[in-house]
């Protein structure tokens, strides 16, 4: 599971994550319930994610009819939570790019992750702390 400590959370970041196996439906569901009040989900849908909380096909169904599910811009939502989880987090810079290029993977490759890649040639590093350096730079132009 990717963490969700920095996801904003839209039905399009709930419909990616559920679809890419990111979430669980059961997590879905937790989440839904959480944010209720800001998804504005009436209490008829509220019921049909609670019912089918079980059923990964059935959630993605509703999450559907709620409206615009914005995919491209909510996987960019999910990118950025787990780049400012990885920095936040108590790793070594080793550790964080190791990291960064599992998530990377995940993702599908973004080109605009190369800089900070370590088995990506990049003439302005020569060191972790320089791909670091760039992770950081990257990081401040998503916030």
């Amino acid at each position: 599971m990717i963490k969700t400590d920095n996801l904003k959370v839209t039905w399009g970041v709930l419909f990616t994550g559920l679809k890419k196996d990111w979430l669980s439906s059961n997590e879905v569901v937790k989440i839904i319930n959480e944010y209720s009040t800001s998804l504005a989900i009436d209490k008829d849908l509220w019921v049909d994610f609670n019912v089918n909380e079980d059923d990964k096909d059935a959630i993605l169904e509703l999450i559907k009819q709620t409206g615009p599910l914005e995919e491209e811009h909510a996987i960019k939502h999910w990118q950025q939570s787990v780049l400012i989880s990885i920095k936040d987090s108590n790793q070594t810079v080793e550790e964080k790019l190791k990291d960064i290029e599992l998530q990377w993977a995940r993702f599908d490759y973004p080109k605009s992750w190369k800089s900070f890649i370590t088995y990506m040639p990049n003439s302005n590093s020569s060191s972790n702390e320089d791909l670091y350096e760039n992770f950081l730079s990257y990081i401040d132009t998503l916030q």
